[in-house]
This record gives C-alpha cells, structure tokens and sequence, in this order.
C-alpha cells in the first residue's frame, strides 16, 4: 500500500512539473508573436508612406500654370529700357527705322509725363524737313499675320500738328509705309477752336474708296490709347475704351489694301510742309 502511494505522488509530482514547463513555453511563444504582430502593424513604411500621398511634385506644378510666357502672347514696347535724349536706331532688333535726322525727320527717345502721371521714356516722332519725314516699323514676330490686335498710346502736340500723323498697318519691312504695301492706316487731322484755342484731333481712317473718314475726335496733349483689330476681311478700332465698328457719319470701317500686314508702322508729316510731332508708347501686339 505505501509503494503504491509512493508511486502515485512521483506521478502527480511529474504531471504538475510537465505542465508548468509547458505554461513557460507557451507564455514564451505568445510574448514573440506579440511582438511580431507590432512590427507588422507600425511600419511607418507601408501605412504612412507620404511619397505617394502627398507628392508636391505633380500636384503643385507652377511651371506649367503659371507660365506667362505661354498664357500671354502679348509683346509690349514701353522704351523704358532706352536711353533718352537718344535717336531710335535699329540696334536692338526690335525697330525698322527710316528716317533722316541730319535733315530735320527724328525718331527720338523722350522723358516725359506717362499715362499714369509719373516721368518716363517714350518715342518722339517729328517731322521738321521738307524732304523726307521720319517712320519706325516694329514687325510681328509671327510674320504676316491675318488677324491679330495692336494697341499704343499716342498724344498729339497741339504746337506742332502742321500735318497728319499716322498709324500704318501693313508690309513694313522697310517702314516705307507706301500705299501699295498698305493693309490699313488710321491718320489725324487737327482743329483749333477759334473762341478756345483748344486743339482737337479727328482721328480718321483711310476708307478702301480712298476716303478719310472720321471715327472719333480726341484732345491734343493727351495720352489716348488706341487699339486696331482686324481679320482678313473686318476691323475695329477702340480708342481711350470704346469700340467703333463704323465713322462718325455711320460709314462701316473699310479695308483699303489686300496685303496681309506683317507689321506696323509710325510716322508724321509730309514733304511739303514742317512742324508735325507726335508721341508714341506702349505698344502692344497680341
């Protein structure tokens, strides 16, 4: 009887020693897949990958946006670059010039009060010779353009204003402004009040029936901004804001040649006759 209690201790003894050896294991085998399974779910790599989510680089893409160069086609002339008190000359390759300063027909660079009050430079065109008269010609950098819009500011002086002064839209690529490379011109024609003195400007438009036809009068010593555009077969011209589409006495705004303009051109005066001057700045081509 005391064997057999003997033999039956030894027994639960090694049973209780079996089990707590295995509750080690087993509390060691849950520790190691605890850990693991936190590696798994805290990988900043897999769940907070920024690189894909938040990529500057697509999404915030100014250079295509905000490109002036490509949104704005415009090329704008404001001499501001320019030394006054200088003749214009071809150097920059921006100018055709076609005039005559040792006779009296200048192209120079001017300071003087601008559109928005303040001291600047601008062209001077003036017309004192009786053989020639002075003309500049900027050409389009598309080349012969069928349709398009040019605008500048331009202010007559009401001292000299002897003769006409033009805007010449056309072949210009020698500033000859002769009529057979002529698309289109707007000109002047000034008028002094007998009572006032005040000068004012009709701005007219050379017809295709060789007319001169009045669109709008203007005063002189005064920035005004007019703008030209046209089609192969339309135009329209704005002058200080408002848009005509025909003259003053209800004529429709005709084109006079059947060139394609691949410039534009300025100039005063005549050949016959001294004391024209006028002001060209901002020019712009769309």
């Amino acid at each position: 009887m005391k064997k057999a209690l003997n033999i039956s201790l030894v027994l639960l003894l090694t049973f209780v020693l079996f089990g707590f050896l295995t509750g080690c294991d087993d509390a060691s085998g849950s520790s190691d897949d605890s850990t693991d399974t936190e590696q798994t779910t805290d990988d900043d790599t897999t769940t907070d990958d920024d690189t894909t989510t938040d990529d500057d680089t697509t999404t915030d893409d100014d250079t295509t946006t905000d490109d002036d160069t490509t949104t704005d086609s415009s090329v704008t002339i404001d001499f501001s670059d320019y030394t006054a008190d200088s003749y214009l000359t071809e150097d920059d390759g921006v100018w055709v010039v076609n005039d005559d300063s040792t006779s009296g027909a200048t192209s120079t660079i001017v300071s003087m009060t601008q559109t928005d009050g303040t001291t600047g430079n601008a062209l001077e065109l003036s017309d004192q010779s009786l053989t020639t008269k002075p003309r500049v010609a900027t050409l389009f950098s598309t080349g012969e353009t069928e349709s398009g819009t040019i605008s500048v500011d331009v202010q007559y002086d009401s001292t000299n204003c002897a003769k006409a002064s033009y805007i010449f839209l056309g072949t210009s690529d020698s500033a000859s402004a002769s009529s057979s490379a002529r698309f289109t011109e707007l000109m002047t024609s000034a008028d002094t009040d007998s009572t006032t003195g005040e000068v004012t400007v009709d701005i007219q438009l050379r017809q295709a029936s060789g007319d001169k036809d009045t669109i709008a009068t203007v005063t002189a010593d005064e920035w005004h901004t007019v703008e030209m555009t046209w089609t192969a077969t339309t135009l329209s011209v704005t002058i200080d804001g408002t848009e005509y589409t025909t003259t003053e006495d209800g004529a429709a705004l005709t084109l006079e040649g059947d060139v394609t303009p691949n410039g534009v051109t300025f100039y005063c005066g005549d050949n016959s006759n001294t004391g024209t001057t006028y002001y060209v700045d901002n020019v712009v081509v769309f």
